[in-house]
């Protein structure tokens, strides 16, 4: 097995294991805005935080995806890919293409850090949603959520293009090659000696 191919399957590992616990973080938040949504609707509040909830939750949802997508789809291609089919490069790099455009999406968009206008809506942004509101406590994992998301989100963008870049080199590129069903004519002609002369036959 080539090195590149190795050390992509490496990458795609180290990928997935970032992804994990950037996942679990990412559900502990939405979990704390569907408990603000549920905690003001219960005091007839709901249309109030209805534009915050349904920002908030777009946002966590979409990060949601593309941490469980490469967490699951990186540790299963890792495995793939050392196999010597095509389509496992192939597919690969579609994946490697897609995730990174997910993730920059996921981590550039959406009012997840503090938002520096005054607002008039409870929780405009995730920090705030991290305050003591409506019968719930503080939750602190909302108030630096950019910054514990942001450090391996960034590792997470330098393993995927690393990974294209592995897949795209010679060695990788040689060893997913189909095999050409064309014969060599100096060695089917070396062969055929070889069989004449054993056998007695006249050349």
């Amino acid at each position: 097995m080539p090195h590149a191919v190795r050390r992509g399957s490496r990458l795609l590992v180290g990928c997935a294991v970032v992804a994990v616990p950037m996942l679990a973080i990412a559900l502990a938040a939405w979990w704390r805005v569907e408990q603000l949504a549920d905690a003001y609707a219960a005091v007839g509040q709901a249309a109030v935080v209805a534009d915050d909830v349904e920002g908030l939750r777009g946002d966590l949802v979409l990060q949601i995806a593309v941490f469980g997508a490469i967490a699951v789809g990186a540790l299963l291609l890792a495995v793939l890919i050392r196999r010597p089919f095509r389509w496992a490069r192939t597919a690969t790099l579609t994946f490697a293409g897609v995730t990174l455009l997910g993730l920059v999406c996921g981590l550039m968009g959406g009012p997840l850090g503090r938002s520096a206008a005054p607002s008039e809506t409870p929780f405009p942004d995730l920090s705030r949603a991290g305050d003591a509101q409506v019968g719930l406590g503080e939750f602190p994992l909302a108030h630096s959520y950019v910054l514990i998301i942001g450090f391996p989100g960034v590792v997470l963008l330098a393993g995927l293009i690393a990974v294209t870049i592995q897949m795209t080199r010679s060695g990788a590129i040689d060893y997913y090659r189909p095999e050409t069903r064309v014969a060599d004519p100096d060695w089917s002609g070396f062969v055929e000696k070889r069989r004449r002369a054993v056998s007695g036959e006249p050349e």
